[in-house]
C-alpha cells in the first residue's frame, strides 16, 4: 500500500510492517502511471492484490472465493435528494457565473457509480464518456455534505482561475474539481463502499468536463448600461455610458434615444481575465463615431485617419465568453461611415440587404451583456 493513514490503520490490526519494495502513486496518470493494482479480499487469505490481467480473471470468477475489498453501501432515499441539492449549494458558491443547476438524480449513473466505488480505486475509466468525480479514499464517513463539501475547499485551496491551474502535482484533485463545478450540469448518480475501515464515494454526472478549459466563466463584476443614440442630421451613430455625454446628445436636435442595448463591464474586472477596452474613434472625413475592441484594428484606424477620443467601456471579443451574448454589429457606408447596432428587428433587413443596401455587413465588433432600460 501507498496511503500511510490506511497503513496505520492495518498495523493497527495485526499486520506487521516489513519493509519498502518500491515507490508508486495513488492516481492513475499520474507521473505517466498507467497500470492499476487492483485489490481483492478472500475469506480465508485475507487481501490479495494483482495485475490486470489476473484481475480480469477474478472479476469472471476463475479464482473461486476473491470478491471486491468495497463493500457496497449506496445512498438511498433522501440521501440521494441531499445529494443533488449540496451539488447545487456549492456549485453556486462560486458566484456570478454561469453554472447551471443539477435537475435530478438518474439511477443509470448512481449504477455505473456504484461499480465504480466497489473497487476502492481512484480510477476513470478511459472509454466513459460521463464525469465523474470522486471523494478521499481514506474519508472515515461519506455522507451527502461532506462528498461535496470535502472536493469543493480542496478545488478553492489548489485551484486559481485566472491562471486555470492547480498548485498540486496531483493532477487528479484538479480533475476532480474541475468536474464537480463543470458549468454544465443535468443529472447525476453517486454510489458509495466500505473500504476497509473508510468510505469511497463516487458520483457520475452527464456532461464530461473539458479539463483543458476553465470549468466556470464569470461575469464581470460591475455591468453598466449602453445606450445607443442617432443624429438624424448629422447621420452619427453613437453608443455611450456617461450619463452627461448621454444628455448633451439627447438635447441635441435631430437626435433619437433609441435607449440601453446592453451592458458593457466599467472596469477591467480580474473575475473576467477577456476583458478588453471600448475604445471610441471619430472620424472627420464620414463624421462618424466607431467603437473597436481589438488593438491591432484600432492602430489602423489611427492610421487611416480616425480620431481615438477614450474609453466607454469594457468587453469581450466572443459569445458566451464571461457570459457575453449580445453581439454588437458592424456595417459600413461608404458616405455615412460605420454603422454599429445590436440585433435588432433590422439586422436580418441589413443582412440581406433588404432594407438600407448601401451599408455593407462587417462582421460582430464585440459582445456585451443583456440589460435593459425596463431593470
Amino acid at each position: 500500500m501507498v496511503n500511510r493513514d490506511l497503513m496505520k490503520q492495518r498495523l493497527q490490526e495485526g499486520y506487521v510492517l516489513k519493509e519498502i519494495i518500491g515507490y508508486a502513486v495513488s492516481a492513475q496518470h499520474l507521473c505517466g502511471a498507467s497500470m492499476p493494482m487492483y485489490e481483492f479480499y478472500a475469506k480465508n487469505s485475507g487481501i490479495i492484490q494483482v495485475e490486470p490481467a489476473t484481475a480480469i480473471g477474478a472479476l469472471d470468477g476463475m479464482y473461486g472465493n476473491l470478491s471486491w475489498q468495497g463493500i457496497p453501501n449506496p445512498f438511498i432515499g433522501a440521501e440521494q435528494a441531499e445529494l443533488v441539492t449540496y451539488h447545487n449549494l456549492y456549485r453556486a458558491d462560486f458566484t456570478a457565473q454561469n453554472t447551471e443547476c443539477f435537475r435530478g438524480w438518474q439511477n443509470k449513473f448512481a449504477r455505473i457509480a456504484q461499480q465504480l466505488a466497489n473497487t476502492c480505486q481512484r480510477v476513470r475509466p478511459d472509454n466513459i464518456t460521463y464525469g465523474i468525480s470522486f471523494s478521499n479514499i481514506t474519508t472515515k464517513e461519506v455522507s451527502p455534505i461532506n462528498f461535496v463539501q470535502d472536493i469543493w475547499q480542496d478545488f478553492q485551496n489548489i485551484y486559481t482561475y485566472n491562471d486555470d491551474k492547480c498548485n498540486t502535482a496531483d493532477n487528479d484533485r484538479c480533475i476532480n474539481g474541475k468536474q464537480m463545478f463543470w458549468y454544465q450540469a443535468e443529472h447525476l448518480g453517486c454510489g458509495r463502499a466500505k473500504c476497509g475501515d473508510s468510505d469511497f464515494g463516487v458520483c457520475v454526472y452527464t456532461y464530461k468536463a473539458n479539463f483543458h478549459n476553465r470549468p466556470f466563466l464569470y461575469y464581470p463584476g460591475e455591468l453598466i448600461p449602453l445606450v445607443r443614440l442617432y443624429n438624424q442630421p448629422m447621420s452619427r451613430n453613437v453608443l455611450d455610458t456617461a450619463d452627461y455625454r448621454i444628455l448633451l446628445w439627447q438635447i441635441t436636435s435631430g437626435t433619437t434615444d433609441l435607449g440601453i442595448i446592453g451592458k458593457v463591464a466599467k472596469f477591467n474586472d480580474e473575475s473576467c481575465p477577456f476583458l478588453k477596452p471600448i475604445y471610441q474613434l471619430y472620424s472627420f472625413h464620414f463624421n462618424s463615431n466607431y467603437y473597436v475592441i481589438d488593438k491591432n484594428l484600432l492602430k489602423q484606424r489611427i492610421a487611416d485617419g480616425w480620431v481615438p477620443q477614450g474609453k466607454i467601456g469594457y468587453a469581450v471579443n466572443g459569445e458566451n465568453v464571461c457570459n457575453a451574448t449580445i453581439p454588437i454589429y458592424e456595417f459600413f457606408n461608404s458616405r455615412y461611415g460605420i454603422l454599429q447596432v445590436q440585433n435588432t428587428t433590422d439586422i436580418a433587413d441589413l443582412l440581406a440587404r433588404r432594407k438600407y443596401p448601401e451599408y455593407i455587413w462587417h462582421g460582430v465588433s464585440f459582445w456585451i451583456w443583456e440589460g435593459s432600460i425596463s431593470e
